[in-house]
């Protein structure tokens, strides 16, 4: 049996609104945010996200928006942005998947066509701007689940 040495721990802080922290904490297994614009709600997301693939190595997560432009602009940016630098392994852009230095990796998905989340097994799906998104890509992305 080889055994590989264990990975450096890495100390990252992260500031936190109140309603942010009051999130990233809750434990319940459906969650929302809501507030207005500039309320940190993708940030929150993002720290949620990271909690996640942290305490679970080799998960593969679902993030969604309504939109590759609202992907590119605001979540992708919120996950890179909160990440620790050297987190994240690779990302290709062509296939909107990131590869985590512990094995977890995170599909990027548009809900534009709820088809198209179809197939992997997930441990995780984040909706960022659920709200925006239709019910049958919610249903989906809860089956997948």
């Amino acid at each position: 049996m080889v055994t590989a040495p264990a990975p450096k721990a890495i100390k990252h802080e992260l500031t936190l609104f109140r309603q942010q922290e009051e999130f990233v904490e809750d434990g319940s297994p459906f969650l929302a945010v809501v507030s207005g614009i500039r309320g940190g709600k993708t940030r929150a997301g993002a720290i949620k996200l990271l909690q996640y693939v942290v305490k679970w190595p080799g998960a593969l997560v679902m993030v969604t928006a309504p939109t590759f432009p609202m992907i590119r602009d605001a979540t992708l940016r919120a996950v890179n942005d909160v990440f620790p630098k050297g987190y994240i392994r690779s990302f290709n852009e062509s296939k909107m998947i990131m590869a985590l230095r512990n094995g977890s990796e995170i599909l990027f998905r548009s809900t534009e066509d709820p088809e198209h989340l179809r197939g992997p097994t997930l441990a995780v799906g984040w909706m960022d701007e659920g709200a925006r998104s239709s019910e049958e890509s919610f249903k989906v992305v809860l089956g997948r689940l």
